[in-house]
């Protein structure tokens, strides 16, 4: 099988900024006005500020954080604001497909510059080299990757679930003090 794959500066394929200021109309609880998103950096509930009533960024969008937890990226796949040093990657469909961009940028999360406050800059993630190759094939590598992290999540649901059945039934026997006995399995 012939590797396709080329090395391109991420700019090249998408278009690259950095969020702005907070808007002037903000809200920290969503309403029927204040009902877009207003995503700053940070992976505690995704960087998640609060509300606003009108999109910056209405295209299917990667966010990767600046400042703090450097290189954090999150797939938007709903109208948002970005704001303080959160930068926004959007795709040019035609080159490159936003989920492959996702993974690439999760399994390969880039650090930031500086010595007292590391940071990363748009120019830094512009001149940042992908491998890509033909959109089909960055499609299937992206449902691959999609189908795996589905089942990871899965299967950490059905552990904390079972979790919490083996901590009930330890309480119920060993701190309540009631073992089910011969009556009780019969």
């Amino acid at each position: 099988m012939k590797n396709n794959f080329r090395s391109v500066r991420l700019g090249e394929l998408a278009s690259v900024f950095a969020g702005g200021d907070k808007p002037k109309k903000f809200s920290k609880v969503k309403t029927s006005i204040f009902n877009v998103p207003v995503y700053a950096n940070g992976e505690t509930n995704d960087g998640l500020q609060g509300y606003t009533t009108e999109a910056k960024v209405n295209e299917i969008a990667v966010t990767v954080s600046a400042r703090g937890t450097i290189g954090y990226p999150v797939l938007r796949t709903k109208p948002y604001v970005p704001i303080v040093r959160l930068i926004t990657l959007v795709p040019k469909n035609e080159k490159l497909n936003v989920t492959f961009l996702y993974y690439f940028l999760k399994l390969y999360r880039q650090k930031g510059i500086g010595s007292s406050q590391a940071q990363l800059t748009v120019p830094d993630i512009s001149n940042r080299l992908i491998q890509v190759s033909d959109l089909s094939v960055q499609e299937s590598v992206a449902k691959v990757l999609t189908e795996l992290d589905s089942k990871i999540e899965l299967n950490n649901k059905i552990n904390s679930e079972l979790e919490s059945m083996a901590k009930l039934i330890y309480d119920y026997w060993f701190m309540q003090f009631d073992y089910p006995n011969e009556d009780d399995l019969q």
